[in-house]
């Protein structure tokens, strides 16, 4: 049986391990040029495989070696990711939104964001959790979603607490209003003209907001 043959008959990992094998066993040497083997070939070529791939796991091949090797490389192929600390997740998003640093350190120190809350960086820049959370795409919406949320956005506020130092940002800017850990719904209003004093048919809307923002 010819090379040729052989390395027909198997399957394509074998065949590329073959070659590969090859290189490794018999450098710089054509393999036509061997003597036929007869029926004995695709063993022959398992047994270089397996000597292949231990040679390349242990890196006994120099560096010279390797890049005049034309089949070396099926040797070397493939990597593991995670390689090292540039390949985690907080370092990747910062080297794809190198213009965004300050804010993704910002996201992370609240809590691993997803990759819409990354890719909304790039929509505006502000607001990404909450944008993110609320399926909203401009302050006008984030704004109502806090006040009035949907079935939908109230449960995706309280499935996660990552949004919560930004909408209290967010109010503070937008409604001048410093959001604390000891708001009471129930205190006495600065004026009693506030929406939810003097008509108890709205309450409902205060306390939705109030609740949202405190859980």
């Amino acid at each position: 049986m010819s090379f040729t043959a052989a390395l027909e008959q198997l399957p394509k990992p074998d065949f590329l391990r073959a070659w590969c094998a090859l290189a490794y066993a018999f450098p710089g040497l054509h393999p036509e040029g061997y003597e036929d083997a007869g029926s004995d070939w695709p063993r022959v070529l398992q047994r270089f495989a397996a000597e292949a791939w231990r040679r390349a796991d242990a890196g006994e091949l120099a560096e010279e070696e390797r890049q005049k090797d034309p089949f070396g490389v099926f040797g070397v192929i493939g990597a593991e990711f995670s390689s090292g600390d540039g390949d985690d997740y907080a370092c990747l998003c910062r080297k794809a939104k190198a213009d965004h640093v300050t804010e993704i350190k910002r996201l992370f120190e609240d809590s691993e964001p997803s990759f819409e809350t990354i890719d909304a960086l790039d929509h505006g820049g502000s607001w990404p959790t909450l944008k993110t959370v609320l399926r909203a795409s401009s302050a006008r919406e984030i704004l109502l979603a806090i006040l009035s949320p949907d079935e939908a956005q109230e449960a995706a506020l309280k499935a996660q607490t990552a949004w919560v130092n930004e909408a209290k940002e967010f109010i503070l800017r937008s409604l001048g209003h410093k959001v604390s850990r000891g708001f009471d719904i129930y205190q006495k209003p600065d004026a009693w003209l506030h929406i939810g004093a003097n008509d108890l048919g709205l309450r409902p809307c205060l306390e939705t907001n109030v609740d949202v923002v405190r859980s």
